[in-house]
């Protein structure tokens, strides 16, 4: 999958809120560099101070990570059960799931 400095920005505005996707787009954070992303480079140089938000967005990433290495061991034991593409979702950048279409990251339960 490629996710373009543009796709992640437009992530981390639905995210977090209009605006806050610019340093990404600044900074031309692509797909691949988004995952190697370290909680401290969010704070410096990104720029979000605020513990939450950088939280928030290492817990999505964590959720397409996870998503995606069952989506692909899910793929290997049955072949062709799901076809890419399909169900496109805005918790991944670009609006795309991990593996093309792989659905919203998950929701946490209160209890």
């Amino acid at each position: 999958i490629v996710w373009t400095h543009s796709d992640i920005g437009d992530w981390v505005d639905k995210l977090l809120g209009p605006g806050l996707g610019a340093s990404f787009r600044r900074h031309k954070i692509d797909g691949p560099t988004l995952l190697g992303l370290t909680e401290a480079e969010l704070k410096e140089p990104l720029g979000f101070q605020d513990p939450i938000q950088r939280l928030k967005i290492l817990g999505h990433l964590r959720a397409l990570q996870v998503r995606a290495t069952g989506a692909t061991a899910s793929r290997s034991t049955s072949a062709g059960a799901r076809t890419p593409g399909r169900g496109a979702s805005a918790a991944a950048p670009g609006g795309r799931g991990t593996e093309r279409g792989e659905g919203r990251s998950p929701r946490r339960s209160n209890g």
